[in-house]
């Protein structure tokens, strides 16, 4: 399949097409800046203030936005880069083109999804990665998360990544901020807005919650319209992930022809919402509504009405003068297939900008890799293959160097003779293009035996390797996937942040390196 951020980021015109412009645009195009909504205003001042940190903006500028679903211990670094890339954005376009933006997190508080928002991973002392989940006694599977309840196990996963990962004197602070921000919080996706929240003290970043009342109040022309044309984003966004599939990129989003896009709330749990035979069903509450019955519902209560994630990109711009979206690689995708959407609800498409995206290393892992002559992506390979592929290059084995020896030749005479046979004999030729790959594989077996049996009497180098697997590449997998910042904020304090802050280049679409 292609591969959809590098050609997005170079510029290939059939998959921009499905874009609203380049990510560059953005740095070259003074953004619009427009009035919000002024009960808006109030509620987000008044929420932020209530995470504790009171945040400045007029409600007239320009808005640079992300979003992320809330998860416990604020969710894996790369909603840190997220948030980063926002802020850096931000700057850069107030200062280059002298129209105020707002950087403003989204956060996912009206998600479902318990299972992915309880779990995150952290690196313990023996370097070894670790996944950690909260599981809450009472039942909370459909609830939003900003409904999920806080139980006395979280001081214990508290406790656990706490004095299991490496320390310094910033442990105990950085345990209590842990507690603190738990002891105020009334949710799951409150506690994780907290933690996020006091990353981002001291910069402009502004948090909101699409449950706020005023949002969904101001949300209703767009659930109306959602209702008035039941399937017209399913049927949309489909077409379009046809397209996207058409020119080699797997659809991320694909609905049921009979799914609507968006939920209501009925007893505390998010049901999903049908359309069949002129009503609208809730297939896992047993209920259904005529049309309306339904926006008389919304009329009533739009507290329980919140969008799926085609239509929440519409409320979005509904709510704010959005100028671009920064987007992970997963998200990118699906907004390709979000232009025609934007275009059924008379709303301009903001630019996708690609986050930035970074990998936490240090001295003495930076010095293995160079040891080992490994890549951080050699480490995205199955640990036997890293580990041989380490061997390899510091194996002192005589019939090792013998077989890199004579590899070239032997390949380059088979190549020669295929070459060869091409002319006169295309069947011979073909064969012996098998008979190639046949010697390579074989290869390929008999220097890993040889290495297999250096690597067994090599601890040490088995024990680096893994530490260098685990440390960058848990489950084969990017680090900013899996871990979150509190593994590293035990050891190195809150000055992290403001060095992530300092070194991430919002302009670089490149892996950036930052060494602790």
């Amino acid at each position: 399949m292609a591969d959809l951020l590098h050609d997005y980021i170079t510029g290939n015109p059939h998959l921009l097409s499905c874009y609203s412009a380049t990510p560059q645009s953005l740095l070259d195009t003074p953004p619009k800046a427009q009035t919000w909504p002024s009960e808006l205003v109030h509620e987000i001042r008044d929420y932020n203030a209530g995470l504790g940190y009171a945040k400045t903006f007029e409600g007239n500028e320009a808005v640079i936005i992300t979003g992320q679903q809330p998860a416990i211990f604020g969710g894996p670094l790369y909603s840190v880069y997220k948030a980063v890339t926002t802020i850096r954005l931000a700057e850069t376009l107030t200062q280059r083109h002298s129209v105020p933006c707002v950087p403003l997190f989204w956060v996912g508080s009206e998600d479902h999804d318990l299972e992915e928002a309880a779990s995150v991973w952290y690196l313990d002392k023996q370097h070894r990665s670790q996944k950690i989940t909260y599981r809450p006694e009472i039942g909370a599977e459909g609830l939003p998360l900003h409904k999920v309840p806080l139980e006395d196990s979280l001081r214990e996963l508290i406790d656990e990544i706490s004095l299991q990962t490496r320390g310094s004197e910033f442990r105990e602070e950085i345990r209590q901020a842990l507690l603190d921000a738990l002891d105020a919080a009334d949710s799951l996706a409150d506690w994780s807005t907290r933690l996020l929240a006091g990353l981002f003290r001291d910069t402009p970043l502004v948090f909101f919650s699409p449950h706020l009342p005023a949002s969904r109040k101001l949300s209703q022309p767009v659930f109306q319209q959602a209702i008035a044309n039941p399937l017209e984003c399913t049927h949309t966004i489909n077409e379009a992930g046809a397209k996207m599939e058409s020119m080699g990129y797997p659809p991320q989003v694909v609905k049921n022809d009979l799914e609507c896009a968006f939920f209501v709330d009925v007893d505390g749990t998010r049901n999903k919402v049908t359309f069949d035979n002129d009503r609208f069903h809730l297939p896992d509450n047993d209920t259904s509504f005529t049309p309306d019955e339904l926006l008389n519902k919304l009329k009533a209560d739009p507290e329980s009405f919140s969008p799926n994630v085609a239509l929440r990109v519409i409320v979005q711009q509904h709510l704010f003068p959005v100028a671009a979206y920064v987007a992970g690689p997963g998200e990118l995708a699906y907004w390709g297939q979000f232009k025609p959407l934007f275009e059924c609800h008379n709303k301009p498409m903001p630019i996708v900008y690609p986050r930035s995206r970074a990998v936490l290393t240090t001295t003495k892992l930076n010095k293995l890799l160079k040891k080992q002559q490994l890549s951080i992506s050699d480490l995205m390979q199955p640990e036997e293959q890293v580990l041989v592929q380490a061997m390899r290059t510091l194996t002192s084995n005589p019939a090792v160097a013998k077989i890199c020896e004579q590899r070239p030749s032997l390949l380059e005479g088979l190549q020669k003779l295929e070459d060869d046979l091409t002319s006169l004999d295309p069947a011979a030729s073909t064969m012996i293009a098998a008979l190639q790959k046949d010697v390579v594989q074989k290869l390929d077996r008999v220097e890993k035996h040889l290495l297999r049996g250096d690597l067994d009497q090599n601890e040490a180098l088995q024990n680096q390797a893994r530490r260098l697997i685990h440390s960058l590449a848990p489950n084969r997998k990017p680090q900013e996937r899996m871990f979150t910042i509190f593994t590293y904020l035990f050891e190195y304090g809150w000055g992290l942040l403001d060095q992530i802050m300092r070194e991430l280049d919002a302009e670089n679409f490149d892996v950036q390196e930052i060494e602790l």
